[in-house]
């Protein structure tokens, strides 16, 4: 582990670091003319805490530098009498920074780590060029946060005396010790990473805080008094910082309430700093190692909002695909899996997009294979690109290259609609573009049919084929659009979503989670409707891990949940939950969107110069077969080849109709290449026996599903 020595006239430290960069995993220095974002730690945990950001393949495109603190982890030196606050932990941040002659840098501070961070600020505005402050702290400790925090400790010196005098040690005693952390750092939640990090912590905290009177003074100066004795920044000094901030809130964060955000918002706000906004997400205090894909989304759009001449996704990441842990190798079992994303810059607004490649050789491939017809598949509202499991498990499918990705404000794939006009057809062009995809065949599924035609208009060069399955009408029909309204008032009369002529009220996240407890939101009656509208209550083993990811997935990712239709649609994404911006985003997404998207003119219709296959599945209960009947009418009417496939299943007939499906799709791509040298094509993926292995197979896992032969589809 590489230290840096920092001396003071009253004594001298050295201070363990580590960096990562896009070409190392475990660097000796940042690469040059990049951006470099230092992590700031809090109490108990040292730089491993930030585990989960330096496994991050988006904030991997940075130089990422941890730093243990004075008292923490493989930091050498003894505090003693100096004192231990987050002005001189500045002060030492400023010191590694000249000794590694580390540029201007962003900062992410986490819970004290934040005062560290705005002491930095004010002190050297110089060296910041933006802050994320995750879980800050009051100006002053609470004082009930406080007396747990000298119970702990003095849990630690009981532990410490008896194993001075050769007592065996006392299990019980530790037991209290480790609770007592996991509670005010985690809610007591229980993954595997957090049992690692909070493992690994245990270990260390043995090391450098055991075994004698000098140690244990450690312990105290580093864990109480570095808390205890943090000022309240004089506002006046909050003028120095012209850099923009994030402040993140977390929603469990049951020591240190919204109101101490807010009012460092207020109080930045008020001091003149430019560009200072709050996000509420859900997580614990340490809501970057329990909800670490909204955190580091929102540190990623931080900081390249500082950048905009810059284009990381041209970045090239050589330290594997799956970003390595850099922090300690104790940490590796709980890396995240890999996660190919692409930036892309539409006029919508800027994306980073989530996309998932099957090829003939390989379930989860970084590139399509060259001379093979790949196939674009474009989800529906609600559910992201997992819907295509029983496609991408095809054994006939799978001849081709299948690609798809999370479009805007859904899955993965970062990016909102906001409140400028949504041109989805335009995403689907610049990520085609941005993989350099070749013209491509196109399967749709519900709204994404409007998408998938509006593309093939404007860009007829790059579609070979159309297959649009369970298209929605022209305009959104009449009661729909009254349902989903009716929807919109029930929520805003609960608070959750806002209306649209009014300014959105702030809510605190106990007030969101009341409001949606009173309301019932997770009633089992709501999930019916969504099984009527997308599987007409037919479970397979698919459908009911579908289910469980749309109802239960709540419980790992912490999410508020949104009933979006009376009579079907449930919905939960991370886009949509924790904020009022998110909240008006879901509204835009799951309302706006669909009630608002116009029809194809004639004019539009001609332009579209490949066949179209329009698939209607005949337990459609929303769409009727004569608006499937009258959209191949007026394809022809266009000039363009179309035909109309009646298959049995509900709307999302691609999941409960896989197998005639598919057979209508293999065969419609086939019919636009030479079959022969295709069928020449070997097929040596991976596969589960009788099915394909998908790039999805680990993700559904987590809700009990079992790849299983696409026929079973039909079995319900």
């Amino acid at each position: 582990m590489p230290h840096v020595d920092v001396t003071y006239p009253t004594g001298s430290f050295s201070f363990a670091y580590a960096i990562a960069t896009p070409t190392s995993y475990s660097a000796d220095e940042i690469v040059p003319d990049l951006p470099c974002i230092i992590f700031l730690h809090s109490g108990y945990v040292g730089k491993e805490v930030f585990e989960l950001q330096f496994s991050d393949r988006r904030l991997r495109q940075f130089n990422l530098i941890a730093i243990d603190m004075r008292g923490y982890g493989d930091t050498q030196g003894w505090i003693g009498d100096m004192p231990c606050t987050p002005a001189e932990s500045a002060r030492d941040v400023e010191q590694v920074m000249a000794k590694l002659k580390l540029p201007p840098s962003h900062v992410f501070g986490l819970s004290n780590g934040c005062n560290v961070a705005l002491e930095l600020a004010v002190a050297r505005p110089d060296l910041v060029l933006s802050l994320t402050l995750c879980s800050p702290l009051s100006p002053e400790e609470p004082e009930e946060i406080a007396e747990g925090r000298l119970m702990v400790f003095n849990y630690w010196k009981d532990l410490n005396d008896e194993t001075e005098k050769g007592a065996q040690p006392n299990d019980e005693l530790a037991a209290e010790i480790a609770a007592g952390a996991a509670q005010l750092l985690y809610n007591n939640a229980r993954t595997n990473r957090i049992e690692s990090i909070h493992g690994f912590t245990l270990d260390k905290s043995q090391e450098i805080w055991l075994s004698s009177p000098q140690k244990v003074e450690q312990s105290y100066k580093a864990c109480i008094e570095w808390f205890l004795k943090r000022r309240h920044i004089p506002p006046e000094l909050y003028k120095k910082i012209q850099v923009p901030i994030s402040i993140i809130h977390c929603s469990e964060d049951f020591a240190y309430p919204v109101q101490f955000a807010e009012e460092l918002k207020e109080s930045l706000q008020s001091a003149g700093v430019p560009k200072v906004s709050l996000h509420r997400v859900p997580g614990s205090h340490y809501g970057n190692v329990t909800n670490p894909r909204q955190i580091n989304g929102i540190l990623y759009q931080t900081v390249t909002s500082c950048h905009p001449e810059m284009s990381f996704s041209q970045l090239s990441l050589n330290s594997t695909r799956e970003q390595k842990n850099t922090i300690h190798p104790t940490c590796s079992a709980f890396r995240s899996s890999k996660m190919p994303y692409v930036e892309i810059s539409p006029p919508t607004g800027p994306m980073t997009v989530f996309y998932s490649i099957s090829t003939p050789a390989c379930h989860d491939a970084e590139a399509i294979m060259p001379d093979v017809p790949t196939i674009l598949f474009l989800h529906p509202l609600y559910i992201p690109q997992q819907i295509f499991q029983a496609q991408f498990s095809d054994h006939d499918l799978r001849q081709f290259n299948l690609v798809t990705f999370d479009m805007r404000s859904h899955g993965e794939t970062h990016g909102v609609i906001g409140e400028g006009t949504y041109t989805p057809a335009e995403d689907v062009f610049h990520f085609m573009e941005a993989l350099n995809l070749p013209p491509c065949h196109i399967f749709a599924l519900s709204i994404g049919c409007t998408v998938a035609m509006e593309f093939a208009s404007s860009h007829a060069d790059r579609v070979l084929s159309l297959t649009l399955c369970s298209p929605q009408s022209p305009t959104e029909l009449e009661e729909l659009s009254t349902a989903r309204q009716e929807v919109h008032e029930e929520w805003s009369e609960a608070l959750l979503l806002p209306d649209p002529n009014e300014e959105a009220s702030e809510l605190s996240d106990e007030e969101i989670l009341a409001s949606v407890n009173r309301h019932g939101l997770f009633r089992a009656n709501h999930l019916a409707g969504l099984k009527q509208l997308a599987f007409n209550n037919e479970m397979t083993d698919l459908t009911m891990a579908y289910e469980y990811i749309l109802i239960n997935q709540h419980a790992e990712l912490t999410s508020i949940w949104f009933r979006m239709m009376e009579s079907a649609i449930v919905q939960a994404q991370g886009h949509w939950a924790g904020s009022t911006e998110q909240i008006q985003e879901a509204y835009r997404t799951a309302i706006s969107w669909p009630i608002h998207r116009k029809a194809l003119t004639q004019e539009e219709l001609v332009k579209i110069n490949c066949p179209v296959i329009v698939i209607y599945c005949t337990e459609d209960v929303l769409y009727s077969v004569e608006n499937a009947e009258s959209l191949k009418v007026q394809l022809e009417d266009a000039g363009v080849e179309a035909a109309l496939h009646l298959v049995p299943g509900p709307h999302y007939g691609c999941v409960s109709s896989a197998k005639e499906i598919n057979s209508i799709v293999r065969q419609f791509v086939l019919s636009r290449h030479d079959v022969d040298s295709l069928l020449c094509v070997p097929l040596t993926a991976e596969s589960n026996g009788t099915d394909m292995k998908t790039p999805f197979d680990e993700r559904l896992a987590k809700y009990d599903y079992q790849p299983s032969d696409p026929s079973e589809l039909q079995c319900m």
